[in-house]
């Protein structure tokens, strides 16, 4: 009887432990597993994680200008987007393609900007910003389509990325010191990896009390999260992240 679900979730285990899970994700679509649909992501990542450091190695030895780079990323995000609608002119749907490796495009903004504005400024804050602005709210009202986003996203797709990218330059050049906000930064894995189950749960306490109010579930599942991703962090995640340091070349803050 309970054969079945067990393999499937012993099959989707192995994926992520593998990090191969977006690759099973483009093929059977999300995982079933419940509150484990988003995590196709950390497989992504992990796979970039394990490129990155051959290409910078390859990179550094070459000794690239920061136009070098700036045409790299380039020719990189075009051969991104060129194999994404590739695929979606093969018929591959949209959901498969961007669970690929094809949506990459992030990772190699993020990386060149890294190369091109080390030991030197930042561009202004308010360009930053504005810029930003100007993308995500064009994205932002695009959404209202969202089977037309889907599609024009296939080739906009790093627009919208450079639009986070500015943000994040902007974002890195302000000072924060409120508290709350940096300690939320220090837990946002949890929050990430747990909102769907505490959205869930949020959902269903509040229903069973007779409370059907949005902003009250809105209000008790970041509550919720927050509180799990708090929990996970301390009791969990701060020991591994200890021992990582022991092996860092590069540290980053203190647990």
């Amino acid at each position: 009887m309970f054969g079945q679900p067990v393999k499937l979730a012993a099959g989707w285990m192995l994926s992520h432990l593998s990090f191969s899970a977006n690759v099973l994700t483009a093929i059977e679509g999300f995982s079933p597993v419940p509150f484990t649909s988003h995590l196709w992501t950390m497989s992504l990542e992990e796979q970039a994680y394990f490129v990155i450091p051959m290409l910078l190695l390859a990179v550094s030895r070459a000794k690239p200008s920061r136009r070098m780079v700036a045409m790299g990323a380039g020719a990189v995000l075009l051969a991104l987007t060129l194999g994404r609608c590739g695929l979606w002119l093969a018929g591959v749907s949209t959901d498969a393609i961007f669970v690929l490796p094809f949506r990459a495009d992030g990772i190699v903004l993020g990386v060149a900007a890294a190369l091109i504005f080390e030991d030197r400024a930042l561009p202004d804050k308010r360009l930053c910003w504005a810029i930003a602005a100007v993308i995500l709210s064009v994205v932002a009202l695009s959404s209202i389509d969202q089977g037309m986003l889907g599609d024009a996203m296939l080739v906009g797709y790093s627009v919208a990325i450079g639009g986070c990218l500015a943000a994040l330059l902007a974002t890195v050049q302000s000072n924060f010191t409120f508290r709350p906000i940096v300690y939320l930064g220090k837990i946002s894995y949890g929050i990430y990896v747990y909102h769907l189950l505490m959205i869930r749960v949020a959902e269903r306490g509040p229903e069973a009390a007779g409370v059907t109010s949005p902003v009250a579930v809105l209000a008790l599942s970041v509550a919720l999260t927050i509180a799990a991703s708090a929990a996970s962090y301390h009791l969990y995640e701060a020991r591994f992240l200890r021992l990582k340091d022991r092996f860092a070349v590069v540290l980053s803050r203190p647990v």
